[in-house]
This record gives structure tokens, C-alpha cells and sequence, in this order.
């Protein structure tokens, strides 16, 4: 990862920091926002851990010493030297439209924009209004013999 520094909290109640969740909070995300399922045993920390990660959390009363909710999460791992791929895009259905979603993959853009080399590809599977958004931060429609449809932006 870049940095794991916390970033500044959202006005929605939200604190976006660059860092992976936990195993166990990213399988509970993926399953509430209705994304594949998978368990613990699928997983090689190994194969999994990403280049780069922002993770969103409520900023609400917790335990001292624990995390607060995860809510959102997007993640990029390199396939190879000029290939970057958005490997979860995930935001909670109650928080989706507050625009949680576009700060995170703002971040991740800064991210790749400053880590990649000139001609790099960042790719991602995106459907309905994650598919919006990717095409308004200049992702353009593509498709890819093992991806399937699929958007990407070749960074500058």
C-alpha cells in the first residue's frame, strides 16, 4: 500500500483511510452488498493483499480498541507492469448515492495516476451506477477475452 495514513473524515459520517479491512469485514461486505461469496479458506493473504486499498467506516461510538463499521471498500492489485485492476468496488446498499463511491475511486485514481507509468491500464467490472460513475471519471466501455465487459482508463 501507499500510505496508511487516515484520510480527512466525510461531512456524510464517514472516515475513508488507505488500508485493507480485515478478511472477515471484507467477506461480511461483499456478502451484504450482494457480491460473490466466498470464505476464509478461498483466500492467500499472500494472492489477495492489494497494491492499494481505501476503505470507508461509520464514524460512530464504538468500543475502545475496535473498528468501527466497514461500509465501503475499493481495492487495486497489479496484474502485470502496465495493468492495474479495481479488484472490489464495494459500498453498502443504504449508503450507495451519497457519494462514498466517488471518493473512493478518486483516491484510487490519485493512487494509480502517481504509481503508474505513462500508458498503464486501470481496468474494472462496473454495472449499473458504479458503471455511471466509471464513465464519468473517464473510463470507457471495453471488453477482454477473460474478463468479459469490462471499462478501462489509460492513465497518463
Amino acid at each position: 500500500m501507499d500510505t496508511m495514513n487516515k484520510m480527512p473524515e466525510l461531512d456524510v459520517g464517514f472516515s475513508l483511510a488507505e488500508e485493507s479491512p480485515l478478511l472477515h469485514e471484507l467477506l461480511s461486505l461483499r456478502q451484504t452488498a450482494g457480491q460473490a461469496r466466498f470464505n476464509a479458506d478461498q483466500f492467500d493473504p499472500d494472492d489477495t493483499a492489494p497494491l492499494y486499498a481505501v476503505s470507508a467506516r461509520l464514524d460512530s461510538a464504538r468500543e475502545p480498541g475496535s473498528l468501527a463499521k466497514l461500509v465501503g471498500v475499493v481495492s487495486v492489485v497489479e496484474d502485470m507492469h502496465r495493468h492495474l485492476y479495481i479488484q472490489d468496488f464495494i459500498v453498502m446498499p443504504q449508503y450507495q448515492g451519497s457519494g462514498l463511491s466517488r471518493m473512493m475511486l478518486e483516491r484510487v485514481l490519485a493512487f494509480a495516476q502517481r504509481r503508474a507509468a505513462p500508458g498503464t491500464c486501470l481496468r474494472i467490472h462496473a454495472l449499473g451506477e458504479d458503471e455511471r460513475l466509471c464513465h464519468e471519471l473517464g473510463f470507457v466501455s471495453s471488453h477482454c477475452a477473460n474478463l468479459g465487459p469490462n471499462l478501462s482508463k489509460l492513465l497518463q
